[in-house]
């Protein structure tokens, strides 16, 4: 990423782990526990992120269409590039956690999603 930093035109970048991402979502999509451990499984996989998707939908209010919610379900790189995605649009809508003041101040920070956020506490844009 240093690497490219120095090629691209940038002002900001926001790093994720979308695995972590994902792990602070989860509880509020009231979804089976297994689907947090199977997501990421090359047979129950899909399953698990279609499940996954459609709960965003129902408790973020996320809109995905049908056919993007299939191709994301199928294509985990997809599905984890969904996750940063959104998780950078929280740290936009300041629903991350905030650096700690004890941080190194030149370290950088990753975006870590708020526990419990569901589209009622989300602003509308």
């Amino acid at each position: 990423m240093h690497f490219l930093l120095r090629h691209l035109d940038v002002d900001s970048i926001t790093e994720v782990w979308p695995k972590l991402s994902l792990a602070l979502l989860f509880p509020g999509l009231k979804l089976d526990k297994r689907f947090l451990t199977q997501y990421r499984r090359l047979e129950e996989g899909a399953h698990a992120r279609e499940e996954i998707l459609e709960a965003f939908m129902e408790h973020h209010g996320v809109f995905i269409y049908e056919r993007d919610v299939r191709k994301l379900s199928h294509n985990l790189s997809a599905f984890d590039a969904f996750i940063c995605a959104y998780t950078a649009w929280l740290k936009a809508m300041n629903l991350t956690l905030k650096k700690p003041s004890s941080f190194p101040k030149s370290a950088e920070w990753i975006a870590i999603p708020e526990a419990g956020i569901t589209k009622r506490c989300l602003p509308i844009s």
